[in-house]
């Protein structure tokens, strides 16, 4: 059975034997998939080394994503249509998962940055927002997705830079498109983990460029001197 992308809220293909094979509907048990991405580090190293009070503070706000890809199940499409991987889903929420691997990213390759804990972020200089708008696995259209023919896993979005006052400071779009090696649950798995963690490496260089390029900035509050803070929702 093909879900219209209208009623989709992310799915899973079955897989026989490992295969992506007897795709689509609905299984008893569900295979859980952690999304595990390999960063390079940075020329400049990791921030393990740097003293926190050397380093911007940034929050990153709760990501956002397009209503069919932001629970746990994997998202595939060929053409027109759009469709979940049967009987296999995330360990958690693609969101939570994908926060874990910005995360990560800022860690080994911006040290110059320090990502403040959302409920404690007094004196944060900047807010990073990102909205994910494809997390999928796409198939070539025409094609059997039952058949040998691998997918290639698509992850794209938006990426807002954004000061204390919510003023904005820089935005860039990001896209990976990686073709899994076969036609198998965990080859389509793998290929989502390499384009996460290409676009998280990317955000995270272009995020800390983008803040030594930008203006000093005052850190003190407008009237009292005291260290502002930003909202989980975004406002200051």
């Amino acid at each position: 059975m093909i879900v219209p992308r209208a009623a989709i809220a992310l799915a899973a293909l079955p897989f026989v034997a490992g295969c992506v094979g007897g795709l689509l509907g609905e299984g008893d048990s569900d295979q859980l998939y952690r999304l595990q991405a390999e960063l390079p580090a940075s020329q400049g190293g990791s921030a393990a080394g740097v003293p926190a009070a050397q380093r911007t503070a940034i929050v990153l706000l709760p990501l956002s994503f397009a209503p069919e890809i932001e629970g746990d199940r994997m998202l595939a499409g060929r053409g027109r249509e759009a469709f979940y991987i049967k009987d296999a889903r995330w360990v958690a929420p693609a969101p939570s998962l994908v926060s874990d691997a910005l995360a990560s990213a800022f860690d080994v390759r911006a040290p110059a940055l320090l990502l403040a804990d959302r409920r404690d972020n007094a004196g944060a200089e900047f807010a990073l927002e990102v909205h994910v708008t494809r997390f999928e696995a796409r198939y070539p259209a025409g094609t059997d997705v039952e058949s040998e023919a691998a997918p290639v896993a698509i992850f794209a979005g938006e990426a807002r830079l954004r000061g204390r006052g919510r003023e904005p400071v820089a935005v860039r779009s990001f896209s990976s498109a990686v073709p899994a090696r076969e036609n198998r649950v965990s080859a389509i798995v793998d290929a989502h983990a390499e384009g996460v963690s290409t676009a998280a490496a990317e955000l995270a260089d272009w995020t800390q460029a983008a803040i030594a390029a930008a203006p000093a900035r005052n850190v003190t509050g407008p009237d009292k001197g005291e260290s502002g803070s930003v909202r989980s929702d975004g406002e200051p």
